[in-house]
């Protein structure tokens, strides 16, 4: 057998989930055991498969905790690895334009997904036509503001085009 040491944590809090499962084989028998937060040591059959849950039970379609990290492999050496989970809404962000006027290009986006920023392009005002993302709870997002296309004989301006993902649905600048 090889030590596999597996410990896991969460990154932006929230309630409602379960801690991960592992699943691994020891001695020819498949075993699953909850991991912890602090670190404990499986012995793996060499060459046999582990896993670990990618997704916290208590995760759903607007809210999650996932881990981007390979949460499954093959034993052949000892490892330690501390499973970061991130609490994430899925979010769909929007825009809209008052006054109307011409000339102006969609914003860009950024926000925070997995630690990392990450940014996309608006492709109409409407959520319905942009995707949605999983942003990390508790971070950042900004809007382009003013709107491209903005010059010193006008603008579109909105004033507010930053804020922090507090949930899931729409945000709309």
């Amino acid at each position: 057998t090889v030590p596999l040491t597996l410990s896991y944590s969460v990154l932006g809090g929230g309630t409602g989930y379960a801690p991960p499962v592992v699943t691994y084989v020891s001695n020819g028998i498949q075993l699953t055991a909850t991991l912890n937060s602090s670190a404990v040591t499986y012995n793996v059959d060499v060459g046999s498969l582990w896993s670990v849950s990618a997704d916290l039970n208590g995760s759903s379609s607007g809210e999650r905790w996932q881990t981007n990290q390979t949460a499954a492999g093959v034993a052949t050496s000892a490892q330690t690895i501390d499973f970061q989970y991130y609490h994430q809404y899925h979010v769909a962000f929007a825009f809209s334009v008052s006054g109307g006027g011409s000339g102006y290009s969609s914003p860009t986006v950024t926000y925070v997904s997995f630690g990392s920023p990450q940014s996309v392009l608006l492709t109409s005002g409407t959520s319905d036509q942009n995707p949605g993302v999983w942003a990390d709870a508790g971070s950042r997002y900004n809007h382009t503001d003013p709107l491209p296309g903005s010059s010193s004989g006008g603008r579109w301006d909105s004033g507010n085009a930053s804020g922090t993902v507090t949930s899931s649905g729409t945000i709309t600048v």
